[in-house]
């Protein structure tokens, strides 16, 4: 699960922070893992399924806690990201049926834009499969996109190795 839903997580959160002039650096450790019905994942066990996992540390200098959930539900308000700024606002990232919801909340004021099907989807049709995909814009920044993805899933790796030991 760490690996499985943690990848999407990382590379979304990644991409935003670095094309709002972040750069490449992030540090993470995982602070808990527990089973589906909320239990203790302990160290080494190889035959537990991870439910649910917080990680804490940084992307580009910016300090975050991660809660991944795998058995979040359909329902609205359990699946997605949220951000929270210094100013206080959070920015929603959430999947509600068959949409994926944006919402900029500031205090009781919420804008809120939907898109049937997943950003992820779209992401890739238009960013990487399209016709103004990354390789026709910047083809030099590929290779950069590529390192970025194998730097979170060896991040995620080692994550998921000192939960369950070397395997």
């Amino acid at each position: 699960m760490i690996l499985d839903i943690g990848t999407h997580v990382l590379a979304m959160l990644r991409e935003t922070v670095r094309y709002l002039g972040g750069n490449n650096e992030m540090v993470l450790r995982l602070v808990s893992a527990k089973d589906r019905l909320g239990r203790d994942i302990p160290q080494s066990d190889l035959t537990t399924a991870e439910g649910e996992a917080h990680l804490q540390g940084q992307i580009s200098g910016i300090p975050l806690d991660i809660r991944l959930n795998k058995y979040a539900g359909p329902a609205g308000g359990q699946k997605g990201l949220r951000l929270y700024l210094r100013d206080g606002r959070i920015i929603s990232h959430d999947r509600r049926g068959t949409e994926d919801v944006l919402e900029v909340i500031d205090g009781k004021v919420v804008q809120r834009w939907s898109i049937t099907g997943t950003i992820y989807a779209h992401c890739l049709a238009e960013q990487i499969l399209g016709a103004q995909s990354l390789f026709e814009r910047c083809p030099q920044e590929v290779s950069q996109t590529t390192l970025r993805r194998l730097e979170e899933v060896e991040c995620l790796l080692t994550l998921q190795q000192q939960l369950r030991g070397p395997h």
